[in-house]
């Protein structure tokens, strides 16, 4: 018998008499907060369940429809999704770290916020994403990989330029262009920049140390 309980309170919030949960069909269950670490999810149907804060921290959850789940503010560090599937999953705040989402299914999934550093994103669909402010430095990733159409198809470009063009003609607004002489515009974005302080900013991460790494 498993049984999971919501972290703080002790709520029983699902109980299988089961040695496993994989191949789980729990679709619209509610498991925020629940310590759902390193368990076997392989192949659950957990779509559009409430994860919300939930610790999946090296579960596996690969080949596990996720479709429209509620996973903000999840801790899921060097947990499996590999081929999973999480269409328009809410991942805003999630901790992905070194989380392994190879050829997962992240159609119009929202990352707002989300920390993907280190994170394997071969062959990872992540067309009509959010990754605004997004954290995927060191992130891998290769030609399979599919990214939302802002960011183009053969993957992320540098954002320097454009953030630098950006924070330029703001502060060309305020003073003379020429009192920005000797100010390090990399300094500048990482005190000042905020996600909606300007269009050129909403590409993929809100400052060059974020961006993640290609496959050879």
């Amino acid at each position: 018998m498993i049984e999971i309980r919501r972290m703080g309170t002790g709520e029983v919030l699902l109980q299988v008499d089961a040695e496993t949960l994989e191949g789980l069909q729990a679709p619209g269950v509610d498991l925020s907060r629940a310590n759902l670490a390193g368990m076997n999810l392989c192949g659950a149907d957990l779509g559009k369940a409430d994860l919300r804060n939930a610790i999946l921290t090296g579960a596996d959850l690969s080949f596990a429809d996720l479709s429209g789940a509620d996973l903000r503010g999840v801790s899921a560090r060097h947990a499996s999704f590999a081929t999973a599937t999480l269409m328009a999953a809410e991942m805003s705040e999630a901790d992905l770290r070194e989380a392994e989402l190879i050829g997962a299914d992240l159609f119009g999934a929202r990352l707002r916020n989300a920390d993907l550093r280190g994170a394997q994103l071969a062959g990872a669909d992540l067309r009509d994403a959010v990754l605004k402010c997004a954290n995927l430095r060191g992130a891998l990733w290769n030609a399979e990989t599919r990214w939302p159409e802002r960011i183009g198809a053969t993957g992320p470009k540098d954002p320097r330029p454009a953030i630098k063009n950006c924070w330029e003609r703001l502060l060309s607004r305020q003073r003379p262009v020429s009192d920005t002489k000797g100010v390090s515009w990399k300094a500048l974005v990482n005190t000042f920049a905020k996600p909606d302080s300007c269009p050129s900013t909403t590409l993929l991460v809100c400052s060059p140390e974020c961006a993640p790494t290609r496959l050879l």
